[in-house]
């Protein structure tokens, strides 16, 4: 981040951490709102993965829990999409659960089992938060890796 963002920051961090404080802020708490805010910015936050996120209405129809050939888990989310007319079924995969920024959260969204053991969430519409990494060098995906980045009921 250089000097100049800190500078547009500064006005929305000052007005952060008045809110924050209830009155006039210390140099310090504005400092740290802006810190905030710009570490917001990071392309591998969740807060910036997520407002780049592609919203996609779904119905769920099934949620697998599924582990990669190095043994980290994740979710597969077999969906029908709302949106279109064809009400096209497509199938995604979350992050890994042991991702350090996702992990815990996805797992809270997704690990939802009734006594029966099905899936809290199928038969449900969600709005699924699809985030597109572009392919880094080396990897064998040319077009990189979707993956939903958050979800949230919308029954």
């Amino acid at each position: 981040m250089d000097e100049q963002r800190y500078h547009e920051i500064l006005p929305t961090a000052y007005m952060t951490a008045a809110l924050k404080m209830g009155g006039k802020p210390s140099l310090f708490e504005v400092g740290l709102c802006a810190r905030d805010i710009a570490s917001a910015e990071w392309e591998k936050s969740p807060a910036y993965r997520i407002a780049m996120a592609v919203p996609i209405r779904a119905e769920i129809l099934s949620v697998t829990f599924e582990k990669t050939k190095f043994d980290a888990g994740y979710f597969n989310i077999h969906y029908r999409e709302l949106a279109t007319k064809e009400h096209e079924e497509k199938d995604i995969k979350t992050l890994l659960l042991t991702d350090r920024l996702f992990g815990r959260v996805t797992n809270a969204i997704w690990n939802r089992y009734d006594d029966d053991g099905k899936n809290q969430w199928v038969g449900k519409h969600m709005m699924l938060y699809k985030h597109n990494d572009p392919p880094k060098e080396g990897d064998r995906s040319k077009n990189g890796y979707c993956r939903v980045v958050y979800a949230e009921p919308l029954d």
